[in-house]
């Protein structure tokens, strides 16, 4: 309502002087994401992360910042008075961005286009990955400047380390150029790095789960009724979303290719229904209110709480509907996973198994299964992306382990998945996915038994690997 005020009686837009008298604001997240090109704004205060991402206005911030302010800008200015934290200019793509004192660590990490001033000093790792653009530095600069650089140049006036691995140290004349007349004179005996033809740190590469989960066996347990029930239910229901019916998994999985079916939806399939599609810049600027949004951990740098509350309240702003966000992550981002679900801001999870520092698959369902159990507190319902083929009775497993749905690849028609599915339950008594507990599930060989804590198939006394304390 400000914005669009501003806007029609062409005046700048003040936020932190309410009635006009200063009353600094602190840890807006994601605040004000997509402000237009003739808008003027001010702001007092010191804004969350994620705030004034896909900008196009000329902003100028009073004070301090968080991590990531001005991610994925696309054009228009923003003056930061103070100092800026991790990442502020993340992924920009034009524009310009002035910090008029100090940057923390990766400052214009995977930027695209566009300008960064810092007329202080910068941290380690600045211009790390930038594949355009340009960042001028009035100080000295932290380690590894220019760090996998792969376009662009970052021209540093003071103390500059050796250039990190990617990058190389050469004449400014060239990029100079593209100065006005006062940037060039204070840059004219600049140390302007470049992208090197030398070797690059190697991007990390997730290492799956080994092995699948062929030796967990989903049985009767001992309190099935001697009669089979006459239905099954095999539907799994994401909720959390007021006015807006549960996201409903037919068969309690999520597919990752194939053709849409009654079974299930098909993650980022155009005419899948209902859709979910992965978080990307595209979807940001053009959101889809009728899609709820996957956002994998996975694609993304590293995030600490705050900046990931950052990014959930940039992505709920730019939808005209409040969606759904299931939050995924690999067995390292399990604590994290925890603490978002603990605050409400997601509204279901999963762990990501292509992801899972290379241990054995088995060995991760304990792991799995402690951490549905804290979900389940919540009310938030938890699933376990597989790396491969699903078949029926690892959705079983799933659910046993105190978890809600899969995320993988099924072989053939996913409605023929759910019918296999529905006979699978079937036979172990239970009525619906979530009458299954761990008492339905054995090992077939010692081995998984030791892993997994599960009962041997012809033993009786589990293992303690269920425990809140277990390892």
């Amino acid at each position: 309502k400000g914005i669009n005020l501003a806007l029609e009686q062409n005046r700048s837009l003040k936020i932190g002087w309410p009635g006009g008298e200063a009353k600094p604001r602190s840890g807006d997240l994601g605040f004000a994401p997509g402000l237009p090109a003739n808008l003027t704004m001010r702001y007092l205060g010191v804004p969350g992360s994620f705030s004034f991402a896909l900008n196009q206005a000329n902003v100028s911030i009073e004070g301090s910042t968080r991590s990531f302010i001005g991610a994925w800008m696309i054009g228009g200015k923003i003056t930061i008075e103070g100092n800026a934290d991790t990442a502020v200019g993340y992924a920009m793509q034009g524009g310009q961005l002035i910090i008029e004192g100090d940057t923390s660590e990766d400052t214009g990490l995977s930027m695209e286009g566009g300008n960064i001033v810092i007329m202080g000093s910068a941290g380690p790792n600045i211009g790390n990955s930038m594949q355009g653009g340009m960042i001028l530095v009035k100080g000295s600069v932290g380690a590894n400047p220019g760090i996998n650089m792969q376009g662009g140049c970052v021209l540093i006036n003071g103390r500059t380390p050796r250039p990190g691995p990617g990058a190389m140290q050469v004449s400014p004349d060239e990029w100079l150029e593209q100065l006005d007349d006062e940037l060039r004179k204070e840059f004219v005996d600049a140390v302007a790095l470049v992208p090197s033809d030398g070797e690059r740190l190697p991007i990390r590469s997730p290492l799956p789960a080994t092995g699948e989960w062929t030796s967990i066996l989903p049985v009767c347990n001992d309190q099935a009724p001697q009669r089979q029930p006459d239905g099954v239910d095999t539907i799994t229901l994401i909720e959390g979303v007021e006015e807006r019916p549960p996201l409903g998994l037919r068969a309690s999985i999520i597919q990752t290719n194939g053709k849409p079916g009654h079974g299930g939806p098909v993650l980022d399939h155009e005419r899948s229904e209902p859709r979910i599609c992965t978080l990307t810049p595209g979807q940001l600027r053009e959101s889809d209110s009728t899609a709820d949004v996957l956002l994998d951990l996975n694609r993304l740098p590293s995030l600490d709480d705050e900046a990931l509350d950052g990014l959930i309240a940039l992505i709920q702003s730019q939808t005209e509907e409040d969606c759904r966000i299931i939050l995924v992550g690999g067995v390292g981002d399990l604590p994290l996973l925890q603490r978002t679900a603990g605050r409400g801001g997601i509204h279901a999870g999963a762990l990501d198994m292509r992801d899972a520092e290379g241990r054995p698959a088995t060995s991760l369902l304990p792991i799995f299964g402690r951490t549905a159990a804290t979900f389940s507190e919540e009310d938030i319902a938890f699933g376990a992306w597989l790396p491969w083929t699903v078949r029926p009775e690892d959705v079983l497993i799933i659910a046993a382990s105190g978890g809600s749905f899969a995320v993988g690849e099924v072989e053939g028609e996913v409605d023929l998945f759910a019918m296999n599915l529905r006979r699978k339950l079937l036979e172990t008594g239970a009525r619906a996915l979530n009458e299954l507990n761990r008492s339905h599930l054995r090992a077939t060989d010692a081995a998984t038994a030791n892993l997994t804590g599960l009962r041997l198939a012809g033993y009786e006394r589990p293992m303690p690997h269920w425990l809140r304390g277990g390892s």
